[in-house]
């Protein structure tokens, strides 16, 4: 992705912004913790999760309106039958949540096929 968007815009990394700067209303400027200071037409942030919290707080003190969004990512894990095959007998299609420590973020199953198999559909092309 950094590939492809490098030709077409400014990337910065390993540094974090301290302040997104303003004149009127449009963005102008990012600062970091380096000390530099970034010119800028237009802005993305990405700040991850360690710095979510920052975000917000730049978005308050901006005077914008912020949402919390939840993002669900998936991951396919495959294990052999007999790995789950005492939970299943009991709970066809359990359910299982964990909270993560670092951020007590919800973990959680989507669904089990026991015994399923893997289907290509034929109709949908990749790109």
């Amino acid at each position: 992705m950094r590939n492809r968007l490098s030709s077409r815009l400014n990337i910065r990394m390993g540094a974090a912004a301290t302040a997104v700067v303003t004149s009127d209303g449009p963005v102008v400027d990012m600062d970091t913790d380096r000390g530099e200071r970034h010119a800028c037409d237009y802005l993305m942030v990405a700040p991850g999760r360690e710095r979510a919290e920052w975000l917000m707080k730049e978005a308050s003190r901006l005077g914008l309106t912020h949402y919390d969004n939840p993002v669900d990512l998936g991951v396919r894990v495959e294990l052999q039958a007999a790995v789950l095959e005492e939970l299943i007998r009991v709970l066809y299609e359990a359910r299982m949540e964990h909270f993560s420590r670092s951020f007590d973020d919800r973990i959680r199953t989507f669904c089990i096929c026991p015994y399923g198999q893997v289907t290509i559909h034929r109709g949908h092309r990749r790109r």
